[in-house]
C-alpha cells in the first residue's frame, strides 16, 4: 500500500483506515467464498489484492411487513452523499480521498483522484496498483490499459495487468501477442478455468484451430464450473466447425443439473436451428420463457424461429469467444457475492464486445448493487435499439432513475413503455413496485390491476404480482381484497416465505387466526432462517398467544438480525414487560423510539414508556378498513 511522505505519517495511515471503513462500523462484512475457493485466495490469484479487503453488498429481496412493520432507512446513495469539498491540493489528500471513493465503489471518482496522486509520485508500485484497479473497474479501459503497461515494465507478477494488455492485443487482431501475455499469467485460483479457454479462443483467432482444439482437450474443469466449461466447449467446436462434439458439450451443460441459463438456452437453440432442426429448438425455447432480464432473448429467438428467419450463431468471431468467457465468470462471481472482481470481468467482456447486450445487463447489475445507479443507467443506455434486450435496459434504467429520487421521470417511463406494448405487464408491474414504494399505494394497485388484467391465465411465476398488489392493497385499508391476493399467491406459491410471513402477521395484528398464522410463520421461518422480520413475527405470534416467555427468546434473535428496526424493538420491549423485565422494556422501548418508527407508533411507544402496559394508553379507534369491491 503507498504510504504518504513526510513526519505524519502514522496521522495519514489513521485517517485512511478510518475513513476507508476499517474504523466505522457497518463497512465490513464477513468474507466471502468463491465458488468453493476463499475469497482473498481467489482475488490475489487474479492479482487483485484490492479486493480481498472490500465488502460487497448482496443483492437481497427484502421480505415486506404490513402496516405496523417498517425497516430502518437504509443510508441514502452515495451520490447523495456526497459533499462538495475543496479539490484534494497534496498527494495524501487525494489517495486518501481516493481510496475512501474506492471503498464506497464511487470507481469513477476513485480512479480520478488517485490518478493525481500518482501524478505527484508516479513511481510508487501501491498507488499505480491501487489506480489502475480504480480505471479498471470504473470501465475506463483506455486508461487502464496505460497504466497496465506501466505495471507490466515493472517486473514481478501481476496477473490482472497481462490479462489486460492481452485483452487490449485481442481487441486489435493481434492474437499472436494475446496467447503470449495469457501464458504468462500463472495458472492458479480462477485463472485455471479462465486462461486456458481464453488461449483456445486467441488460437482460434490465429486461424490455429487443430491446436486450438488440442488445448481444449487438455483443460480439466474446475470444481463448481464444470457445467460452464462444458458450455465453452461447446461454443468453441460449433465455431470450428464439428457440430457432433459440440451438441454433445452443450447437451451435458444442460443436463448439469440446475436450470440451465439463458444464454446456454440461446446457444443451444441457434445449434438446432442452424442444424435444421427446429422443432427441438421450439421444445427448447418454450420451456425457458421465465421472467428475468434476459427473458426477452429467448421471446426474441422464438418469434424469429416461427417467422422462418436463420438463426445466428451465439459467437461469431474469437473476440465474441473471449468475451462470451468473461461473462460466464462474472456472473457466477457476482452470484457468489464476489463484486469487485465479478465488475472487473464483465468490464473486459465489454471491452472486447462493447454492444454486448447480456454483459450490459449484467454490469449494470452490479453497479445497482452498489448503489452506482447512474453509472448503471450509462451502461444500459448502451444497449443497442436493436437488441432484444433493450426492452429489459429500459426497465432497468426506469427503475434506476427512481433509485436516484427522479420518480416522477421513473414513472413518465414505465408509463410510455405500457403503451407501446400492451401486450406486456412488466412495465405495468415495475410502475407498481415504484409507486408502492413511494407510499402511492392507491395509484399501485392501479398499476397492479392493469398489469394482471394482460397476464392472461395465471401461472406460479404470478405470485409475486399478487403479492405486491396485496401489499398495496393492505396498506390501502382494503383489507378483504389484499386477503385474497395473499391466499391467491400461496395457491400458486403454498411455501413463499413473503407471502406466508405478510398474509400470518397481518392476522397476528387483526387477532384473528392465530394458531394458523403461527404454523404459516414457522414455515416460513424454516425457509429464511436469517430473516429478522420472519423471526420477528414468530416471537410476535408467540407473544399475541400468551407464550411469553417463547416469545422473549424469538424476538431477542430478531432483534440481533435486525437491530435498528423500530418495531421489533418495540416486540422486545412489549415481551419484556410481560415476564416482569421492566426496566429492560422501557429501554427497548426508548430504543424504538429513537429509531424513527412510524408516525402513528410514537406516541404509543411514549405512553408505554410512561406508564407500561398495565395501564394501557388511550388510542384513537382504528380507521375503518374499506370493504372488498
Amino acid at each position: 500500500m503507498y504510504t504518504p511522505a513526510g513526519p505524519r505519517v502514522e496521522v495519514v495511515e489513521l485517517t485512511f483506515r478510518i475513513v476507508s471503513g476499517r474504523i466505522v462500523s457497518g463497512l465490513r462484512s464477513r468474507p466471502g467464498r468463491v465458488l468453493g475457493v476463499p475469497l482473498a485466495a481467489a482475488c490475489a490469484a487474479a492479482g487483485l489484492a484490492a479486493c480481498a479487503e472490500t465488502p460487497t453488498r448482496a443483492p437481497q429481496a427484502a421480505s415486506e411487513r404490513p402496516r405496523l412493520q417498517t425497516a430502518a432507512a437504509d443510508p441514502p446513495p452515495i451520490a447523495a452523499q456526497r459533499q462538495t469539498r475543496e479539490p484534494a491540493r497534496s498527494m495524501a489528500g487525494s489517495y486518501l480521498a481516493g481510496r475512501f471513493a474506492q471503498k464506497r465503489r464511487d470507481f469513477t471518482e476513485a480512479a480520478k483522484l488517485l490518478s493525481m496522486a500518482l501524478g505527484v509520485d508516479p513511481g510508487d508500485p501501491g498507488l499505480l496498483r491501487a489506480t489502475f484497479f480504480a480505471h479498471l473497474a470504473a470501465g475506463r479501459m483506455d486508461s487502464a490499459r496505460k497504466l497496465a503497461s506501466r505495471l507490466a515494465a515493472l517486473g514481478g507478477p501481476m496477473p490482472l495487468a497481462e490479462l489486460v494488455l492481452a485483452v487490449g492485443a485481442a481487441r486489435l487482431g493481434a492474437f499472436d501477442e494475446a496467447e503470449t501475455r495469457l501464458g504468462s499469467v500463472p495458472p492458479s485460483g480462477l485463472n485455471v478455468f479462465l486462461i486456458p479457454l481464453l488461449s483456445v479462443w486467441a488460437q482460434l483467432g490465429q486461424g490455429k484451430v487443430e491446436s486450438a482444439l488440442k488445448a481444449l482437450d487438455e483443460t480439466a474443469p474446475v470444481s463448481g464450473l464444470g457445467a460452464a466449461h462444458d458450455y465453452h466447449a461447446g461454443l468453441v467446436f460449433d465455431f470450428a466447425g464439428r457440430p457432433d462434439e459440440a451438441e454433445r458439450r452443450y447437451l451435458a451443460a444442460v443436463g448439469a443439473g440446475a436450470p440451465p441459463a439463458v444464454r446456454l438456452i440461446e446457444a443451444v437453440g441457434s445449434f438446432y436451428e442452424r442444424s435444421a432442426r427446429p422443432g427441438e429448438a421450439r421444445t427448447l425455447y418454450r420451456g425457458r420463457r421465465a421472467p428475468g432480464d434476459a427473458a426477452p432473448a429467448i421471446e426474441h429467438a422464438l418469434s424469429r424461429l416461427e417467422a422462418g428467419s436463420p438463426a445466428p450463431p451465439v459467437v461469431g468471431d474469437a473476440r465474441q469467444g473471449m468475451a462470451e468467457v468473461f461473462f460466464s465468470l462474472s456472473g457466477a462471481l457476482f452470484r457468489d457475492n464476489t463484486l469487485d472482481l465479478a465488475l472487473i470481468y464483465g468490464r473486459l467482456a465489454l471491452d472486447l464486445r462493447p454492444r454486448f447486450p447480456h454483459a450490459r445487463l449484467l454490469v449494470g447489475r452490479m453497479l445497482e448493487s452498489a448503489d452506482r445507479f447512474e453509472d448503471a443507467i450509462a451502461v444500459y443506455g448502451g444497449v443497442a435499439e436493436a437488441s432484444p434486450l433493450k426492452w429489459s435496459a429500459r426497465l432497468r434504467r426506469a427503475e434506476g432513475l427512481d433509485e436516484l429520487d427522479r420518480t416522477e421521470e421513473a414513472v413518465a417511463a414505465l408509463r410510455r413503455m405500457a403503451y407501446e406494448r400492451p401486450d406486456r405487464a412488466d412495465a405495468l408491474s415495475a410502475l407498481g413496485d415504484v409507486l408502492r414504494a413511494k407510499k402511492r399505494f392507491g395509484e399501485a394497485v392501479a398499476a397492479y390491476d392493469d398489469a394482471l388484467a394482460r397476464v392472461g391465465p395465471l401461472e406460479p411465476r404470478h405470485w409475486r404480482l399478487l403479492y405486491s398488489r396485496g401489499i398495496a392493497l393492505e396498506r390501502s385499508r382494503r383489507w378483504p381484497r389484499a386477503e385474497a391476493d395473499f391466499l391467491a399467491a400461496l395457491e400458486l406459491n403454498p411455501d413463499q416465505p413473503y407471502v406466508l410471513n405478510y398474509l400470518a402477521y397481518s392476522w397476528v395484528e387483526q387477532g384473528v387466526n392465530l394458531e394458523r398464522a403461527r404454523e404459516m410463520i414457522d414455515r416460513a421461518v424454516e425457509r429464511r432462517p436469517g430473516d429478522g422480520y420472519i423471526v420477528d413475527s414468530q416471537g410476535w405470534v408467540l407473544y399475541r398467544l400468551g407464550r411469553h416467555e417463547e416469545a422473549v427468546a424469538r424476538l431477542e434473535q430478531a432483534v440481533e438480525l435486525r437491530p435498528q428496526d423500530p418495531t421489533i424493538n418495540d416486540h422486545l420491549g412489549d415481551a419484556y414487560w410481560r415476564v416482569g423485565r421492566r426496566v429492560e422494556a422501557r429501554s427497548q422501548w426508548r430504543r424504538a423510539l429513537s429509531l424513527g418508527p412510524e408516525p402513528e407508533a410514537v406516541d404509543g411507544i411514549r405512553a408505554k414508556i410512561e406508564r407500561g402496559l398495565d395501564r394501557p394508553p388511550a388510542v384513537p379507534a382504528p380507521e375503518p378498513i374499506e370493504a372488498a369491491r
